[in-house]
């Protein structure tokens, strides 16, 4: 009978395989994973391991943890994958171990299944096309629109901290139940509506997001996604409640996912308007068209005063004579001339980054020229910004459910 334990940690197992030593484990703990970083990440970064011997290293833990493998076998495969350069097959079969199928209690579709979130017909439906296209489940059901790919996401996500022993089955199941349920009532909401299930494939998820923009270190975000499972809440709840992080960043983030899904703005631009929103409190429409425009050569200003003209927001008498001059040049005077006609009063704030947001957009070919003019003349009439006018006339996709109208607040 194969040896069973409780849970093993991937240093555990990289140290019984004689692959690292206890010592440079315990350094690694002590200068990199305080810092957020875990032992995986740095031993790939040190050189210790590539990346398939990483994913060999963690494969063989999800066995074990799952109860598939005994910690001996494990070992032995791990060594002989390590020290022959063999893939995780070849392991098993270098080493005459016979390799174990997936726990079905932990595999996406039963997790999907047990907590309600698809029906049998609808799991058997998918499996058998993943059969045939050998396409992830979790692509199949969400293209075919049973899950949503935020539900998907959280369900890897549970499905990784019960393998390591971090959150048990029974919580798992009743945080996607908490979410299955949340996002029904979400969907009912007029903010969202047109909302549909569809693949997304441009943002990294929020907790990811965040890391990268260095909002948050990956100790807490990892912690946080912890909590958010055994309580049954969003991440943001858990980020929110534990972190100094405040609602309105988690909601300005959430939208700048949105336009990701929307390839609308860059990830790199992305980041740095969560950036710039951390730092300053401006808004996502704002942070979004600095970061654009402002690093352009050509003088976006003469851009910008064109459309406030064309749609009726400026009148061309109310330009006032040094920006005029500031037009003529060939480099970008973008950035003083936001600031001088927001001195002079001529144009509102945040119609004025909505404009320079929409002038960023045409540019990108998201919309025509024409369409600025008709949405800048909508947003400034129904005094919403640019991004919502979009949406409104299904310009971009509802792709992040929201709890409430841009812009209000909660009680």
């Amino acid at each position: 009978m194969s040896q069973t334990i409780d849970h093993v940690r991937i240093g555990d197992l990289l140290l019984r395989a004689e692959i690292i030593s206890s010592g440079y484990i315990q350094e690694a703990l002590g200068n990199f994973e305080a810092q957020g970083l875990p032992l995986g990440k740095v031993l790939v970064v040190s050189g210790y391991l590539n990346d398939s011997q990483l994913r060999v290293a963690l494969d063989l833990q999800f066995m074990v943890n799952d109860g598939l493998l005994g910690l001996d076998e494990a070992v032995s495969v791990l060594k002989a994958c390590h020290q022959k350069n063999l893939s995780l097959d070849e392991g098993f079969e270098d080493t005459g171990i016979v390799q174990p199928e997936d726990k079905d209690t932990n595999k996406l579709g039963q997790l999907l299944l047990d907590s309600g979130v698809i029906s049998s017909n609808m799991l058997s439906e998918c499996l058998e096309a993943n059969q045939k296209t050998s396409l992830p489940l979790g692509h199949i059901v969400c293209h075919r629109g049973y899950v949503s790919q935020v539900l998907v996401a959280r369900t890897l996500i549970i499905q990784q901290l019960v393998r390591r022993g971090q959150v048990i089955r029974e919580q798992g199941i009743k945080s996607l139940r908490f979410a299955r349920d949340r996002e029904k009532q979400l969907m009912e909401l007029e903010v969202n509506r047109g909302y549909r299930f569809m693949p997304l494939k441009n943002a990294p998820l929020l907790g990811d997001f965040l890391f990268e923009a260095k909002i948050l270190p990956e100790r807490q975000i990892r912690q946080c996604l912890i909590d958010s499972v055994v309580n049954a809440c969003c991440l943001g709840e858990a980020l929110i409640k534990s972190t100094s992080t405040d609602r309105q960043l988690i909601e300005k983030a959430v939208a700048l996912q949105e336009c990701l899904d929307n390839e609308t703005i860059t990830v790199e631009e992305a980041l740095a308007s969560l950036g710039e929103i951390k730092t300053r409190g401006i808004s996502v429409v704002q942070a979004m068209a600095e970061v654009a425009t402002y690093k352009s050569r050509e003088n976006k200003a003469k851009d910008l005063v064109t459309l406030l003209v064309a749609s009726g927001i400026l009148e061309k008498s109310r330009v006032p004579e040094s920006v005029q001059e500031r037009l003529l040049v060939n480099y970008n005077q973008i950035a003083p001339v936001v600031k001088e006609l927001l001195a002079s009063g001529a144009v509102t704030e945040a119609i004025l980054f909505s404009a320079l947001r929409a002038v960023d957009l045409v540019d990108r070919k998201v919309i025509t020229q024409e369409k600025a003019i008709v949405s800048m003349d909508f947003s400034a009439r129904s005094a919403s910004d640019i991004e919502h006018t979009l949406y409104m006339t299904g310009v971009t996709n509802r792709t992040r459910l929201r709890d409430q109208e841009p812009g209000q607040e909660q009680d």
